[in-house]
């Protein structure tokens, strides 16, 4: 994944590249998938319940929607 996320953190590239991948994924009709990243704060944050007050809230919401 290749993209421009400006000046962002690390984490925020995480999340994008996940949230990204996730929908490369279902725009295939892929509903069955495995997501490996190498950040365990990002999987945490998608795994956890949501804090709406988290600065990327509105990122992991969006993942959040994508899993089953």
């Amino acid at each position: 994944f290749y993209g421009d996320v400006g000046v962002a953190s690390n984490l925020k590239a995480e999340l994008l590249a996940i949230l990204h991948g996730m929908k490369l994924a279902w725009r295939a009709n892929f509903r069955n998938i495995l997501c490996i990243s190498d950040s365990l704060l990002a999987v945490n944050l998608v795994l956890e319940p949501l804090d709406v007050f988290h600065k990327y809230a509105p990122i992991i919401s969006h993942i959040k929607e994508l899993l089953p």
